[in-house]
C-alpha cells in the first residue's frame, strides 16, 4: 500500500493533465476537463490562467491531436508516469523502474504493430512524456 500511495501522490497531477489533454483533442480552442465541463480559452484568460492554458493547448493537446494518439498509447504513457522510481518515500525504486521499463517495452511493441508505417512514433512517445512534467510546477499540490 505505501508503494501505491507514493507513486500516486507523485504523479496524480500529470495523470490528470494527460487525461484532460487527450479528451480535448476534439475541442476547438478549449479544454474538456470532464464530461460537461468545457473551458474556453477566453474564459481561462479572464480567470488569470491563460498562460498555462495556452501552453497545455499548444504543447500537449495539439501534439496529441497531430499524432492522433490513441487510448492505448495514452494508457501506457499514464502508466509510465505512475511507475516513477523517483517518487518521494519510495523504498523499492528498482522494482518500480522495472515496471516502468516493461510498460515502455509494451508501448514500443504496440506502436510498431499498430503503426508500422510510422517507425519514429515510439521515439516521439519517449520524448513526449517528459513534457507533461513541465506543468507539474503549476499543479504541485501534495495529497495528504
Amino acid at each position: 500500500f505505501p508503494v501505491c500511495l507514493s507513486v500516486l501522490c507523485s504523479g496524480w497531477n500529470e495523470l490528470l493533465i494527460a487525461s484532460f489533454s487527450h479528451r480535448s483533442v476534439t475541442v476547438k480552442d478549449g479544454i474538456l476537463l470532464a464530461t460537461g465541463l468545457h473551458v474556453q480559452r477566453s474564459s481561462a484568460h479572464s480567470a488569470g490562467v491563460g498562460s498555462i492554458f495556452d501552453r497545455v493547448l499548444t504543447e500537449l493537446v495539439s501534439k496529441m491531436k497531430d499524432m492522433q494518439m490513441d487510448k492505448t498509447e495514452l494508457g501506457c504513457l499514464r502508466a509510465i508516469v505512475l511507475f516513477n522510481p523517483d517518487a518521494k518515500g519510495l523504498s523499492n525504486s528498482p522494482e518500480v523502474e522495472g515496471l516502468r521499463e516493461k510498460v515502455y517495452a509494451s508501448l514500443e511493441s504496440y506502436t510498431k504493430a499498430k503503426y508500422p508505417d510510422q517507425p519514429g512514433r515510439y521515439s516521439i512517445h519517449r520524448s513526449y512524456r517528459p513534457g507533461w512534467g513541465q506543468f507539474k510546477k503549476y499543479t504541485d499540490i501534495p495529497i495528504q
